[in-house]
């Protein structure tokens, strides 16, 4: 009498499972992978990198799932996303707690299918949340227990609340000037802000602050 271990069984099972024990070659392994990702996530994945080769040293990629925080760079928190997908043309995912905007970035970054960046102040983004509430809770995508996600559409931004955007080629030389620009840019909104509200503005980042008589004072001198 034969053991066990000897006989055969292959008889009995499916024959599907028979086909699966034949060895795959490694490069029909790869098409096949490659053939069930989604064509968008390959594009994006390509502009991730080409983007990579053109931060500077002095930009920190972050990990913040939560609060939107991709890069800092020199004070300013930026927030990177795609503009088009399967959502569809220059439009761009969010996240809501309780009505509001979840993202802490001082700017967003967008990158569209023709290679531009595109850069708008994320507080833009915030009070188009608050305002048109009704209309972004219609572009509802999925909930889990700490916020919802929606969609919004870039002209919608712009046309509700008059986002003046910059944009331009992916290339070393725009994304320097640009950089440079939304520093000033913020550094401006915190002095302005300063004197309007007549507080102490903190910039927590550069571990700075924007004291009322000071900012006047300055820019009696600098006038």
């Amino acid at each position: 009498m034969k053991s066990i271990s000897s006989l055969d069984f292959s008889c009995l099972l499916p024959e599907e499972l028979l086909i699966e024990k034949i060895p795959r070659k490694k490069s029909y392994l790869f098409k096949y992978n490659q053939s069930k990702i989604n064509p968008n996530c390959l594009k994006q994945n390509e502009m991730r990198k080409e983007l990579m080769n053109l931060l500077p040293q002095e930009m920190n990629s972050v990990e913040d799932s939560e609060f939107g925080i991709d890069y800092y760079y020199k004070g300013i928190s930026i927030d990177q996303k795609f503009c088009f997908g399967d959502l569809g043309k220059d439009t761009i995912k969010i996240r809501v707690r309780k009505r509001e905007l979840l993202n802490k970035s001082d700017w967003t970054m967008m990158i569209n299918e023709n290679r531009e960046i595109i850069f708008f102040r994320t507080k833009k983004l915030k009070q188009f949340v608050k305002r048109n509430w009704g209309l972004v809770r219609k572009n509802f995508l999925g909930q889990n227990r700490r916020y919802s996600e929606h969609f919004v559409r870039i002209r919608d931004l712009c046309r509700t609340e008059k986002v003046q955007l910059i944009r331009g080629r992916m290339d070393n030389e725009f994304f320097s000037l640009t950089m440079e620009k939304l520093i000033f840019e913020t550094e401006k909104e915190m002095i302005e802000e300063t004197i309007n509200t007549n507080k102490t503005i903190m910039n927590y980042t550069k571990r700075i602050c924007f004291e009322p008589e000071l900012v006047k004072m300055a820019r009696q001198i600098f006038a």
